[in-house]
């Protein structure tokens, strides 16, 4: 059964405060929310532990999920914060009256959140809200433009993606799980920064002489000539991916023989990988 956790509550567990692997989301999957009469469970959304935060992330729903690993694994991105509470609830209720748009009721202390509040390691700050078009009505467009109008007073830039934003191409999506759940393994020391370093430097050595090979196959070739368990070598290339020190088009089937060896590109200006090359 879903938690009702109220307002009250929320403000004593500082939801909506924090940063890093201390900050704790308004919205949790798994709940329910109390100010919205018939509101379902959030039940169907993604727990992960983000490789930049070593926090549960809270997704509620797919689209979420795929942008919030796109994020993740972006290294300019130095935090991100999900379910993103709007609290100064006096401003969000000034501008809607500004507007001339009904603040919602459900509640007198209602919270309208952003899916996503990031950080850039240049200090630049975005916010993020994820919505199917098919869920986007007229009061819904209403609520983003209070959404928009709260952030600029705050000087920072809002975006609203739709699902024409977020690609659906299952194959994309699938590769994208596939890295981010490598590069967390590694991080979880599932396996070593070493063998890491002695993949890419017989992957340098010897990518000339089996460019035509399957992509799996060159993988399950290299964990026989390395002595590596089966399996390892595609996790780690996984890695190298998703750390841009291998190039790839993530829109084909990669992870396949259906892909040869000449569709990954070694990037020339790395020419030994340290932590500081994997570091999230």
């Amino acid at each position: 059964m879903a938690n009702l956790i109220s307002y009250d509550s929320k403000i004593k567990q500082k939801r909506g405060k924090g940063v890093g692997k201390n900050y704790k989301p308004w919205y949790k999957v798994g709940e329910t929310n109390q100010s919205i009469p018939g509101q379902k469970s959030r039940g169907n959304g993604h727990r992960v532990k983000g490789l930049k935060s070593k926090r549960v992330h809270h997704l509620l729903s797919a689209s979420e999920f795929m942008v919030f690993m796109v994020l993740d694994l972006n290294p300019n991105v130095s935090d991100i914060r999900e379910q993103f509470p709007l609290l100064d609830l006096e401003l969000a209720k000034k501008i809607s009256t500004e507007l001339g748009i009904k603040y919602p009721n459900h509640t007198d202390n209602h919270i309208l959140t952003s899916d996503f509040f990031i950080e850039f390691k240049n200090g630049e700050k975005k916010v993020i809200t994820v919505k199917p078009i098919s869920n986007i009505n007229k009061r819904q467009l209403e609520l983003f433009q209070i959404e928009r109008a709260y952030w600029g007073k705050l000087g920072i830039n809002w975006e609203l993606m739709t699902d024409k934003d977020i690609a659906n191409n299952k194959v994309l999506l699938m590769n994208y799980r596939d890295i981010y759940y490598s590069v967390s393994s590694f991080n979880n020391k599932e396996f070593e920064l070493s063998d890491i370093q002695n993949f890419y430097t017989n992957l340098m050595t010897t990518y000339e002489d089996h460019i035509e090979l399957g992509i799996v196959d060159y993988c399950l070739k290299t964990d026989s000539d390395m002595n590596f368990e089966p399996g390892l070598s595609l996790r780690i290339l996984k890695v190298l991916i998703g750390r841009k020190i291998i190039q790839a088009d993530l829109n084909e089937s990669l992870f396949s023989n259906q892909s040869k060896l000449n569709s990954i590109k070694i990037l020339s200006n790395v020419k030994h990988i340290d932590k500081s090359d994997l570091a999230a």
